[in-house]
């Protein structure tokens, strides 16, 4: 196949877009995301989409094929340099249901810089990523991060759903409750 200057131009272009995102993810976590998460059972998977530059995100937890007393949880945990900013984690345990954040805003104020965690974890409720071979973590690992919610844990906000579909909030995760 010929090639013109044109189509030369272009080819040259894009290669050099996805050269210049990979450069920009590699080491980092890059300003903007979006994408699937997979880890067992099944074909369950979490999706997530953020925005370093403009502090916000959404999460989904997708499982497929739970056992009783299973839950399948996506964990999101922010950076904001000096200190810890605390995860958001979105849980369902409702097979084949998903639970989702919606779109979380954070303050402006917190400077957000960086993803410090990312990953889903399966397994029982309230300790899903104990042992954190339950897990499949994109970037960091899913160890330090306390799953328990609803139960005083401050250390991260949480969107849930009971195996009866009941959904639940728990609005923790201020910036300087934990520094795991």
């Amino acid at each position: 196949m010929r090639t013109t200057p044109g189509r030369r131009r272009g080819l040259t272009a894009l290669l050099a877009v996805v050269l210049g995102f990979a450069a920009a993810t590699v080491g980092a976590s890059p300003a903007w995301a979006s994408g699937y998460i997979y880890h067992a059972p099944g074909g369950s998977y979490g999706w997530y989409n953020f925005s370093i530059v403009d502090d916000w995100l959404h999460l989904q937890a997708q499982p497929q094929d739970l056992a009783v007393g299973k839950c399948y949880d996506i964990i999101f945990d922010w950076d904001n340099g000096p200190m810890h900013y605390d995860a958001r984690l979105a849980r369902s345990c409702k097979d084949w249901t998903i639970r989702n954040t919606q779109v979380s805003n954070e303050p402006d104020i917190y400077n957000l810089v960086n993803v410090q965690k990312l990953g889903v974890c399966y397994g029982t409720n309230q300790a899903t990523n104990v042992p954190t071979s339950n897990c499949t973590a994109t970037i960091g690992g899913m160890s330090g991060i306390n799953t328990q919610v609803g139960t005083g844990n401050m250390c991260v906000r949480a969107w849930s759903m009971k195996p009866d579909g009941t959904l639940q909030f728990f609005g923790a995760g201020i910036p300087d409750d934990c520094y795991n």
